[in-house]
């Protein structure tokens, strides 16, 4: 055990851990990781081809957050129906969470995108370069991209039947690799302003 600890594999796991530990105590409230976006209309009950795994704990999207908050329970994760409060000013609030996060993973249902606020997130994140996973609600065998998501025709979905939990670590996964990507740019901005013998 000593030995793991001492090999350059045990430090490395232990570099990131605690980088993540920087992460955790620096996040400001109100600050994400992933964003959750999906038709507040989208139930289990309007998609019955699901397999029943997906309304596990009431519907897709708080399975999914559990599934996420499994593998790594420090992710911050907005699902604006756990998040937001009543009376609050919800419409910025949703904005502002979405500005922060470093990943959006979207249920793209039937309606996914014909709604307004789904319209508006998916447009916002694109605009914002945000790294966007969508996750393929529609019944197997449907058209991809759905009509009126023409952004998404290049990207790879997340297949609803390939079940929560695969989902789940493929989202967990692409977001390690945002995360990764955003902190070797991060440290490369660092080396360029450095002053010479500090870098």
């Amino acid at each position: 055990e000593a030995d793991l600890f001492f090999s350059d594999q045990g430090q490395a796991v232990c570099a990131a851990l605690g980088r993540r530990l920087e992460e955790m105590v620096d996040a400001k409230e109100g600050e994400y990781d992933i964003f959750l976006s999906y038709a507040t209309s989208d139930t289990p009950i309007e998609c019955p081809w699901l397999s029943p795994e997906w309304s596990g704990h009431g519907n897709f999207q708080t399975t999914l957050k559990a599934k996420l908050e499994m593998l790594d329970p420090s992710l911050r994760i907005f699902l604006d129906s756990v998040e937001l409060q009543e009376g609050s000013e919800w419409q910025s609030q949703v904005e502002n969470a979405l500005r922060t996060c470093k990943l959006m993973a979207c249920f793209v249902t039937p309606t996914y995108g014909q709604t307004k606020w789904t319209a508006r997130e998916l447009a916002l994140a694109d605009e914002l370069g945000m790294r966007i996973v969508p996750i393929n609600m529609l019944a197997v065998g449907s058209e991809w991209p759905p009509r009126g998501l023409l952004v998404m025709a290049s990207t790879q979905y997340v297949p609803h039947d390939a079940g929560a939990d695969r989902v789940a670590q493929q989202i967990h996964r692409t977001f390690q690799q945002a995360r990764y990507k955003r902190d070797a740019e991060a440290a490369l901005d660092t080396a360029k302003v450095a002053p010479p013998g500090e870098g």
